[in-house]
C-alpha cells in the first residue's frame, strides 16, 4: 500500500503460494473482500478465520458509472 495511505492503517497480504502462514504485525479487526475477488477466495479467507472473535467481513463494490469503491457489509 502506498504511503500516502497510511493513515487508513491498513495492512494488505496477497499470497499466490497456499500453505504458508503469515504473522500479522496486529490484531485482524476487518477484512475487506476485493469486488473482482473470486467467491472461492472469500470462501477461505472466511473458513480460516472463523475460530476469531470480533473481524467484521466487508466487501468493495465498485459503483457503475462512477470511479468509485463503495465498502458495505458481506
Amino acid at each position: 500500500k502506498a504511503k500516502c495511505w497510511a493513515y487508513e492503517e491498513e495492512w494488505r497480504v496477497m499470497m499466490k503460494e497456499g500453505n504458508k502462514s503469515f504473522q500479522a504485525p496486529s490484531a485482524v479487526l476487518s477484512v475487506i473482500f476485493g469486488a473482482r475477488m473470486p467467491e472461492s477466495d472469500r470462501v477461505l479467507i472466511a473458513r480460516a478465520l472463523r475460530h476469531e472473535e470480533g473481524i467484521q467481513f466487508k466487501e468493495a463494490i465498485l459503483k457503475e458509472g462512477q470511479f468509485v469503491v463503495e465498502v458495505v457489509d458481506a
